[in-house]
């Protein structure tokens, strides 16, 4: 069981690795130029090389060998502490063998797709707040369109742009929604 976490600051990192310590969860840090090595280099803390590869400087924990219930008491305890890592996942068998910088990159795809995802759903669920009758028939007839594809992309394994023009489409339709007379 161990956390591999990065962060630019080493400062960060200590702090992380304390507090974890209270848990008795050893911390590896990942550093600014280590994009290039496997999660399994990380794993079993083999020396590799690693080729100079840029990161952005936002925050990825790892967690590693821990059951869903350890996974639960590190985010309560780094909430209560009011620490915000924005990304997290486990390690698999499927991404052990993965370089750090391409899990960062499929992360962030993940969170963007997510996103997205989520606000779909708002517009979703904002629909209850409108009512057909307030709203002139054709300008209804569009927004109606608009949040059935929404609807229909929420069903099904939608790409992020589906997702996004889903989005932009129904809060385009929404703000040319005019009222009744």
């Amino acid at each position: 069981m161990k956390i591999l976490y990065y962060n630019t600051s080493y400062e960060s990192f200590q702090q992380i690795s304390m507090l974890l310590s209270t848990l008795n969860i050893p911390v590896i840090w990942i550093q600014q130029n280590q994009g290039s090595l496997t999660i399994n280099d990380f794993i079993k803390q083999t020396s590799s090389k690693a080729d100079p590869c840029s990161l952005p400087d936002i925050s990825v924990m790892i967690f590693h060998e821990m059951s869903d219930e350890q996974i639960n008491e590190v985010t309560a305890l780094l909430k209560q502490h009011e620490i915000t890592i924005p990304y997290k996942c486990v390690v698999t068998k499927h991404n052990q063998e993965w370089r750090f910088i391409d899990l960062f990159q499929e992360l962030m795809k993940e969170h963007e797709y997510f996103n997205n995802y989520n606000q779909l759903k708002q517009c979703i669920a904002q629909v209850s707040e409108l009512h057909e009758t307030d709203y002139s028939e054709e300008s209804w007839k569009q927004y109606e369109a608009a949040f059935m594809i929404g609807y229909f992309m929420l069903q099904k394994q939608s790409s992020v742009d589906e997702l996004k023009n889903a989005v932009q489409a129904i809060n385009d339709a929404k703000t040319k929604l005019s009222k009744k007379v």
